[in-house]
């Protein structure tokens, strides 16, 4: 079951972020990658009832999660700034040594 939900989420995770490609020239990325992991958080939350029938909430379950999207949107946001500022940032160093 395990190996089962890790491509699950793998494979939505990486559609939501090919997807988030198209919408982020309309939108912009901020706004894409937010909703992005909102939506697929509250996938990941149906997915979750149906399997085990039942949610049974904690405070600590709860906000070890909400921590764990702050930080893989904080992440993302950073990986996308280097994609933009990448090449800069390479020519830069080339051109120190």
């Amino acid at each position: 079951m395990t190996v089962i939900l890790g491509l699950l989420a793998a494979l939505t995770f990486g559609t939501g972020d090919f997807l988030s490609r198209f919408s982020s020239q309309q939108v912009g990325f901020k706004n894409s990658l937010f909703w992005m992991l909102t939506i697929g958080g509250l996938f990941y939350l149906i997915v979750t009832f149906f399997i085990i029938g039942e949610l049974s909430l904690n405070i600590i379950g709860l906000s070890n999660s909400f921590l764990a999207g702050v930080l893989i949107m904080f992440g993302l946001l950073l990986l996308y700034r280097g994609i933009v500022d990448g090449a800069c940032f390479y020519r830069c160093i080339y051109l120190c040594y």
